[in-house]
């Protein structure tokens, strides 16, 4: 008969730096201290009995959690030695010995992770502790970061608020991340040798919010489950921030057969990377009074590239009997002005009509939500979406991010992000990408914000960085090789006459993202001052040179103007050659021909990335 080994239980197992055990405010203590190891040799965690403190850290929290339970039964284990980094396979192997070792009513963990690769193995790790009737509860990263395992659903994450005073004061949040914001004073804790240092920041009150939950399980005899836990920390906070409740964001459904209208700019990059779609393109077609019809895209487009080709055809003769189950409407409002048609109604109540499903890039009223909710897809953005009692805290990307960013509107940036997204694709990497245009889902992009043209995202300054930090999060969590984000229009202003000169919005991308490399796209007949500008601005923005290559969109502007846009002619290969070496010469960046030079493009972002 095989005989288990009994777990050893403690009150209170206190993950740390280890313990001055010499400090004199520390001799009377009752303890029982290990400390945990990473041998490389045997591939697993080993235990050892030296537990002297080299920080000091250490000593400070324990003390807290001691002054307040000494009859408690405490188990010290030392994490890290000689500063508060630790790495993340450490803290869940170390977490994983712990759960078939020791039990522990309380685990104080005043340390963590403000990037976590492994998100989905610690939260496992630390989901079988609380099974196990331990209550985690964990610091949060002292920059204001969202950091783990504070952030894990089945631990208590500890904040603090300067609201305040006293150390057992503290506010319950009802939230996905945050727990409780508890007292931020500064404290007089024991340290090094017979030092009383002061202190002060989450590190130091969460070991108050440990105590607290201690000698609330005891009064009210309650099991220690994180439900329970919660409903006694609600109870006695002293303010409540409740939770409201989100609106999931829309999902695109599934596509076999499609076909689109209008052929305007935002139809373009949808026909030339047709075979990078999630479904079957079936056909294209415009209005009849653009001129267009009967002429093929290849023509319009002014390419030989297409990997298929096709022939614009007019709306008015479609057969809804054919075989298609999705029609495609990019933005409509400048061709209903210009022909005097309403197409969105019409093709709205057609569609339901004749059970067909519509993706649309403009967004719908309130009538018309209410009439096609079962069968469109709008890419909308809404403070309905957007993640609640955060507190300025956002998630910090550990994947490689690389932004795709511009001097000007209509320079191919979703054409460079769709190429660059195929090569890497072809090489085995996988890739993760946040789309700002309203057809990026249709590639099978991972998430998009769509905050170009026609924008359907109706959040702004702090809340649109919030939305777009957290998008980049859930694309984090698939554990992608790098990320692609893309910009609209500009990055710096071209004037301050008027609010479109404002790239505020692009501004609060590359805040909410933090790019590890920027791939500049620039005008041929951009001048060298504006450019600089721009240079400076992304070299400047996180204090890095991370501009990895410029690449020269190789058109001339011509002044006059169409539907489908302003009429662009395109600058001859040897001349635009000259620009980019000019360019290159000037400020010492890699500098490449867009359309004639993609390869290079992207051998250098190989490059960039695996240096």
């Amino acid at each position: 008969m095989k005989i288990e080994n009994k777990k050893e239980i403690f009150d209170f197992i206190v993950i740390d730096s280890g313990l001055n055990t010499k400090h004199t405010k520390i001799l009377p203590a009752k303890y029982k201290g290990i400390h945990l190891m990473y041998d490389k040799q045997q591939r697993k965690i080993i235990e050892d009995s030296d537990i002297e403190d080299k920080i000091g850290h250490g000593t400070a929290v324990f003390y807290t959690i001691w002054k307040e339970n000494k009859d408690a039964r405490i188990l010290v284990i030392k994490l890290f030695d000689t500063d508060m980094e630790i790495s993340e396979k450490l803290l869940i192997d170390s977490l994983k010995y712990i759960s078939n070792k020791y039990q522990g009513k309380i685990i104080n963990l005043s340390c963590g992770l403000s990037v976590c690769e492994n998100e989905d193995e610690l939260a496992k790790v630390c989901n079988l502790l609380e099974k196990q009737g331990s209550t985690i509860v964990a610091a949060f990263a002292n920059d204001g970061s969202i950091s783990y395992p504070a952030a894990c659903s089945s631990v208590i994450g500890v904040d603090i608020s300067l609201k305040c005073q006293h150390i057992y004061d503290y506010e319950y949040v009802e939230s996905d991340v945050i727990n409780v914001r508890a007292c931020g004073i500064t404290h007089r804790l024991p340290w090094l040798k017979q030092e009383m240092k002061r202190v002060s920041g989450t590190s130091f009150a969460c070991p108050y919010i440990s105590a607290l939950i201690y000698r609330m399980i005891k009064q009210k005899n309650v099991k220690t489950s994180i439900c329970q836990i919660k409903k006694l920390l609600k109870r006695f906070a002293k303010k409540v921030y409740g939770y409201e409740k989100i609106d999931k964001l829309p999902q695109l459904f599934d596509i076999k057969n499609a076909i689109l209208f209008p052929f305007n700019k935002e139809m373009h990059s949808i026909v030339k990377f047709s075979h990078l779609l999630q479904f079957n393109l079936k056909d294209v077609y415009d209005s009849k009074y653009l001129g267009v019809c009967g002429k093929n895209a290849s023509t319009i487009l002014n390419t030989k590239d297409l990997s298929k080709d096709y022939q614009i055809k007019d709306i008015d003769t479609l057969n809804w009997k054919d075989e298609f189950d999705t029609i495609i409407l990019g933005h409509l409002e400048q061709l209903e002005q210009i022909i005097g048609k309403k197409y969105k109604k019409e093709l709205l109540m057609l569609s339901k009509k004749n059970n067909k499903k519509v993706v649309m890039f403009d967004d719908l009223n309130y009538k018309e939500s209410i009439e096609h909710l079962d069968n469109v897809y709008v890419p909308r953005i809404s403070n309905r979406n957007l993640p609640c009692n955060r507190f300025g805290k956002l998630y910090k990307i550990g994947v490689p991010i690389l932004c795709v960013t511009g001097t000007s509107s209509k320079q191919g940036k979703f054409t460079t992000q769709l190429k660059l997204r195929e090569k890497f694709q072809k090489m085995g990497y996988k890739v993760g990408q946040l789309g700002t245009e309203p057809s990026s889902q249709l590639f099978g992009i991972d998430e998009v914000y769509p905050m170009g043209y026609g924008s359907t995202a109706y959040l702004d300054g702090m809340d649109e960085i919030v939305m777009i930090n957290y998008l980049l999060n859930k694309i984090q969590k698939k554990r992608p090789d790098i990320i692609l984000v893309g910009s609209q229009s500009q990055t710096i202003p071209y004037d301050s006459g008027n609010l479109r000169y404002m790239p505020i919005r692009q501004n609060n991308l590359l805040y909410a993202s933090d790019p590890d490399g920027f791939l500049l796209i620039c005008n041929y007949f951009d001048d060298d001052e504006y450019l600089q500008r721009n240079i400076c601005f992304l070299n400047h923005f996180n204090a890095a040179d991370n501009i990895i290559a410029i690449g020269i969109y190789p058109f001339q502007e011509d002044l006059q103007w169409a539907y489908l846009s302003n009429v662009k002619k395109e600058v001859e290969f040897k001349e635009a050659k000259k620009r980019a070496e000019e360019i290159q010469k000037k400020f010492g960046i890699a500098t490449y021909i867009l359309g004639r030079e993609d390869k290079e493009i992207f051998e250098k972002c190989i490059s960039y990335y695996t240096e």
